[in-house]
């Protein structure tokens, strides 16, 4: 209120400077924009059927012991003090539906009573992510182009190769003992510069 009172007050004095006319200026601002990219990223299957743009599950059951590693792709050759949960994810490929290429960042969160951590701890999980065969990546902070370069659909049927992820449980836990515990495990694109 003080603003506007100061503003008539002002053009008040403004109009009694210029004999009683009270002049108006007027000027406009053009906005211009584009879309650069629309994007979008969904969970498929090898063939690319099953589209889909929700979350998916990797539901581990209640069999799930501490201090160890569990991975949703059978490790060629088998890695030794590691478990296939077979209960995984049925669309473990990540489909460009954008309208350009994209680079997929990832990172893990923290579960309600667990923190994500580089390494499994008392009270900590580790949660890695394997893309293409490369090995597994830490996530628990942001691995940027994890995957880079991926083409849209529109331009190519390129898909992601298999999406496997590993957790390492809890050393040891003092919270959450006997209670579900969800991580989350999040995705993101963003347009290839």
């Amino acid at each position: 209120m003080r603003m506007r009172s100061l503003i008539s007050v002002a053009a008040l004095a403004a109009a009694a400077s210029l004999g009683g006319q009270v002049q108006a200026a007027a000027i406009t601002c053009d906005v211009t924009l584009t879309i650069d990219a629309v994007l979008a990223i969904n969970w498929c299957d090898s063939a690319g059927a099953n589209d889909s743009v929700g979350a998916q599950t990797w539901a581990m059951g209640s069999a799930v012991a501490l201090n160890s590693i569990y991975h949703t792709v059978a490790a060629t050759p088998a890695t030794a003090g590691t478990a296939f949960r077979a209960t995984i994810p049925t669309l473990r490929f990540i489909e460009n539906s954008s309208n350009c290429t994209v680079d997929i960042s990832v990172q893990s969160a923290g579960s309600t009573n667990w923190s994500v951590a580089a390494a499994a701890a008392a009270n900590a999980f580790k949660m890695e992510v394997n893309y293409n065969g490369t090995g597994y990546a830490t996530i628990n902070t942001p691995v940027a182009n994890f995957i880079a370069n991926l083409l849209h659909h529109a331009t190519s049927s390129v898909r992601s190769s298999e999406i496997g992820l590993q957790i390492s449980t809890p050393t040891s836990i003092t919270v959450g003992g006997g209670r579900v515990q969800t991580i989350v495990v999040t995705f993101t694109a963003a347009a290839d510069a």
